[in-house]
């Protein structure tokens, strides 16, 4: 990724370095992060120079079927559901020492807030954003060596009524130790407190496709959170556009090129000539394509490095046009030269994760078939062991059953 992009951030979700059950005291990391101050870094392999974003939850983040608390906030781990207290996230991300932290938001993810709702998401995530305040000013007037990280507030996803006096207390008492503020919708882009309107504003939308992206940008967004890269990549979709867009097509170009298809079968053509990533520079579609229909991790590692490639080049872009005064001109022409939206999927990663679906409760059935399984009579114990003779050709092979799949076993 070095020698082909300019990327150099990496957002960090702290619910997937946790576990479930408190068997163990500590997470691994932070147990790691007590004697290093570089576990962060180190765990994840990342380099010095790359900027690292912490936040309490993964983007999009999956709906726990348990609630908000006062002091706690529901997250998805690893192994499974828990509770993320609001004290807990705060000592963890400074023993981590990330270069900007995200501030714990009570979220109503996959619900709609009602009045009272309000109230309680409003009064909690103050709580929540003095206890980080707090804590970031005692490392500041400390001196500790460590530099203190960079806190990014959020601003809620409801009206600006609802959580008017937060907004005044970020404005008024804690504007001296906010750094940037979270942004969840494209509504908040309008409510962030006038004051503090020279901060960094970082957007958590959800972006689903680049269009979502260059408004949020309109809006005021200087960082994006891009969900929509990794999706791509999973359903084994190669990004293909450019910004600003090339002259007008007579018909709209499609923005991705779905690599599960037969088409590709004996394409030897990159994945886009406009491209010049590895995967790009190295393979071609048909290879590509192979990787894919037998499952090989390859496959997704080499559209991930295509997929970010086409998005270093999209912001490279976006930047240019600021400076030269035409975004906006751009943005037009974007939205008419490409379709409105990513192609549908038809395929999926090689093993459905967990945060891939929504949780039913208990006792659901597997989602991933199993690769491996015990041979289960002697019947098949026979079959497996029959040997082929050193003389049959292949048409002796074939009636004897070589080379064909047995899908009745499975």
């Amino acid at each position: 990724m070095a020698k082909h992009t300019n990327l150099k951030g990496v957002y960090l979700a702290l619910e997937d370095f946790l576990e479930r059950t408190p068997a163990r005291p500590k997470p691994v990391i932070i147990q790691m992060a007590e004697q290093d101050p570089e576990a962060l870094r180190h765990f994840t392999a990342l380099p010095d120079e790359y900027l690292t974003i912490l936040g309490p939850r993964r983007l999009p983040p999956v709906v726990c079927p348990m609630s908000s608390t006062p002091t706690a906030l529901p997250v998805s781990t690893s192994v499974g559901f828990s509770m993320l207290e609001n004290l807990g996230y705060v000592d963890y991300v400074h023993k981590l020492s990330p270069d900007i932290i995200v501030g714990l938001a009570d979220m109503p993810y996959g619900e709609s807030a009602g009045s009272r709702r309000m109230q309680k998401m409003t009064t909690r995530t103050e709580t929540w954003t003095r206890n980080m305040v707090n804590v970031n000013k005692d490392i500041k007037s400390n001196s500790m060596s460590r530099q203190r990280p960079s806190l990014f507030v959020p601003v809620l996803p409801i009206n600006r009524e609802a959580q008017d006096l937060y907004l005044e207390l970020l404005a008024d008492e804690l504007k001296e130790n906010i750094d940037g503020f979270a942004l969840y919708e494209a509504d908040s882009f309008t409510i962030v407190p006038t004051p503090l309107a020279h901060l960094p504003r970082m957007s958590f939308t959800e972006a689903s496709k680049p269009q979502d992206v260059l408004r949020d940008i309109q809006l005021g967004a200087d960082i994006c959170a891009i969900p929509f890269v990794n999706a791509a990549t999973d359903a084994g979709i190669a990004l293909d556009f450019v910004f600003p867009a090339h002259a007008e097509p007579d018909k709209r170009l499609a923005m991705g090129i779905d690599m599960w298809t037969s088409d590709h079968a004996t394409d030897v053509s990159p994945l886009s000539s406009k491209c010049g990533c590895y995967a790009c520079q190295k393979h071609h579609r048909a290879y590509i394509q192979h990787l894919l229909s037998a499952k090989e991790m390859l496959a997704w590692v080499l559209l991930q490095i295509h997929n970010l490639k086409i998005m270093d080049d999209f912001f490279a872009g976006i930047r240019r046009t600021i400076q030269e005064g035409t975004f906006e001109i751009e943005v037009k022409k974007f939205e008419d030269v490409y379709e409105a939206e990513l192609p549908t999927k038809t395929g999926q990663g090689p093993r459905i994760r967990g945060y891939q679906r929504k949780s039913e409760g208990p006792n659901e059935s597997k989602q991933n078939a199993l690769a491996y399984r015990t041979l289960n009579d002697a019947s098949e114990r026979r079959e497996e062991g029959i040997r082929p003779d050193p003389l049959d050709d292949a048409a002796d092979l074939e009636k004897r059953g070589f080379g064909v799949e047995a899908t009745n076993k499975l």
